[in-house]
């Protein structure tokens, strides 16, 4: 199944969803038996770190904290933007148009303003919100996709004990990638304490 890992990480970037289902069905596959397909997950495990599309906004660094604490801030942005669940209706209060000394109304072409006002902070505001949403599913993709790298490292530490010499070569490549990119996961103290 994974004896040709080249050409499962020769998906564009753009396809973080199969990417993710890429790599949950990579920590699965750490669990075979056989010891080629376990040196070959792992050595796709580590192109996919190299070539993560999560690099657009913020560098290539697949720290868990700081992805998380991303997450956060768009979530406090988004909660301020929306409006509350309690809030009321949307009706504004209108008063009575003021006349001028023809007798003509006033207020007529205030409440026309306001209103072109009103829309064009509405649309911002709306476009401003779409624009968090696709940040906090990008940020969500992320995590997703760091975390599944966190259960792969805790089965790859295993791994580094392997009779198979190929296969430890392996794990300890992937280690030097994730240690790279910030991976939490990428420094096993002793007693498979992760060190921070």
């Amino acid at each position: 199944m994974f004896s040709t890992p080249c050409l499962i990480c020769s998906l564009p970037a753009k396809f973080p969803k199969r990417r993710q289902r890429i790599c949950e069905l990579c920590v699965r596959s750490l669990e075979d038996k056989s010891s080629h397909v376990r040196r070959n997950v792992i050595k796709l495990l580590s192109k996919l770190i190299s070539t993560h599309p999560f690099a657009l906004l913020h560098g290539g660094q697949l720290s868990y904290q700081e992805w998380r604490e991303r997450l956060e801030a768009v979530m406090d942005q988004i909660n301020k933007l929306q409006p509350p669940s309690d809030a009321p209706g949307l009706a504004e209060e209108t008063t009575a148009p003021a006349e001028n000394e023809d007798g003509e109304e006033n207020g007529h072409h205030d409440e026309a303003r306001h209103a072109q006002e009103t829309t064009a902070v509405d649309a911002a505001t709306g476009e401003d919100l779409m624009k968090l949403q696709l940040t906090k599913r990008y940020y969500t993709e992320a995590l997703k996709f760091i975390e599944s790298l966190h259960d792969a490292s805790e089965v790859i530490s295993q791994l580094l004990a392997s009779k198979n010499k190929s296969e430890v070569l392996e794990s300890m490549d992937f280690f030097v990638i994730a240690d790279a990119y910030k991976l939490a996961t990428a420094k096993v103290g002793p007693e498979g304490k992760y060190e921070s």
